[in-house]
């Protein structure tokens, strides 16, 4: 007779390992970095390929660019608030929402790359919650877009990568008054748009 084996959810376990390498990451852990990437890096650029509208040129530019700024960034995550990729993946749409509001030359999307967007943005069989949390993420970045451009850096500062109102006061200089006033404005449309977004 076999025996007895508990069932195990492997989506918790992959979740608690990027929550270690993350963790990892933050004490300067280069090797840990490295995994994360490894582990991370092509669901990350199929968020980037969608936002970006299949660019795949500026779509490398913001992977690069999203986790210097993981690196840079990994001890302001906290696992109480959420768990790591989900973390990681705010990161890296805000990359690609500001290279969007960048003015370039875009190439015309042709109906391949649309199909070549989605076949990233789906590689590795991503979990259903993945691609559920993908799809959050990027209305909202949709959502965030319409914001002012002052609010839009408030909201990301304060929610995202964890800085109170004074670090932001003493970031932006600009008035206390002046930072809240914005973020709960911004707040209180993007609840309106997004009532059933838990993250905020």
């Amino acid at each position: 007779m076999n025996a007895y084996q508990p069932s195990v959810n492997r989506s918790a376990i992959m979740s608690e390992q990027l929550n270690d390498l993350l963790y990892k990451t933050a004490q300067g852990d280069e090797q840990a970095f490295q995994q994360l990437y490894q582990a991370t890096s092509t669901k990350l650029f199929g968020l980037c390929l969608q936002m970006l509208k299949g660019d795949h040129a500026s779509a490398e530019d913001v992977l690069q660019e999203g986790f210097i700024k993981i690196w840079h960034n990994a001890e302001r995550f906290s696992s109480e608030k959420g768990h790591a990729f989900s973390w990681m993946s705010t990161i890296i749409a805000n990359q690609a929402r500001d290279a969007l509001r960048i003015p370039k030359k875009r190439a015309i999307l042709t109906e391949a790359s649309e199909q070549e967007t989605l076949e990233y943005a789906s590689q590795d069989q991503q979990p259903e919650a993945v691609q559920e949390q993908i799809q959050q993420l990027y209305e909202v970045q949709q959502q965030l877009s319409q914001l002012s451009n002052e609010q839009q850096d408030c909201i990301v500062q304060s929610y995202y990568y964890g800085y109170s109102h004074t670090e932001i006061m003493e970031r932006t200089a600009q008035p206390l008054g002046t930072i809240k006033s914005w973020i709960n404005r911004g707040m209180q449309k993007l609840r309106v748009e997004l009532p059933d977004y838990r993250v905020i």
